[in-house]
């Protein structure tokens, strides 16, 4: 299904589920995850062999084209052999500033 503004809004949780993502036909990797009453954008790939999903965001908070846009940044890091997860990796492993 290609992920319009209407459809983020509209779409529920299949019957007897707790979680689903559903995945965008326009852009392969991304997604709209459902979780209980939550729902996040999404992107799923694999690096070195691992499979790894990260989260772009609320979209109450952002929006369809900036979430695509942020998935497609990650997409090009891919292709060109960067790890998209280094970075949130190496901020969470920085000190914090103590203030």
């Amino acid at each position: 299904m290609q992920l319009t503004k209407t459809i983020v809004t509209a779409l529920s949780l299949p019957k007897g589920r707790t979680d689903h993502i559903f995945w965008d036909d326009e852009l392969p990797g991304f997604g709209l995850r459902l979780r209980g009453g939550t729902r996040r954008f999404v992107i799923q790939y694999r690096f070195a062999g691992q499979s790894r999903r990260e989260s772009l965001g609320d979209p109450r908070k952002v929006s369809l084209d900036d979430a695509r846009r942020a998935a497609r940044a990650r997409f090009a890091k891919l292709e060109l052999g960067v790890d998209p997860g280094a970075d949130r990796a190496q901020a969470k492993a920085a000190p914090k500033p103590r203030g």
